[in-house]
């Protein structure tokens, strides 16, 4: 995703996107607000599934992609 969203320009970002909701809404929203709304969506989750294991006494592993991509190498 990184190396698609390195060769758009302002304007690329800007793009207005249609798109519908799960409840049949349509909404249109610029490509870059859809972008930085999937990355912390995703951060949300998993916030979620860390606190949920605490919650179950157990440890989270870290959910960190740079610590991943140190550890497999």
């Amino acid at each position: 995703m990184l190396i698609v969203l390195a060769g758009m320009t302002d304007a690329d970002l800007a793009r207005d996107i249609t798109y519908r909701l799960f409840s049949g809404d349509m909404r249109t929203d610029p490509l870059a607000d859809l972008v930085t709304q999937a990355v912390n969506h995703a951060t949300y989750h998993r916030g979620q599934v860390a606190n949920q294991l605490r919650e179950l006494g157990h440890k989270p592993p870290s959910t960190d992609f740079i610590l991943y991509r140190w550890q497999a190498k």
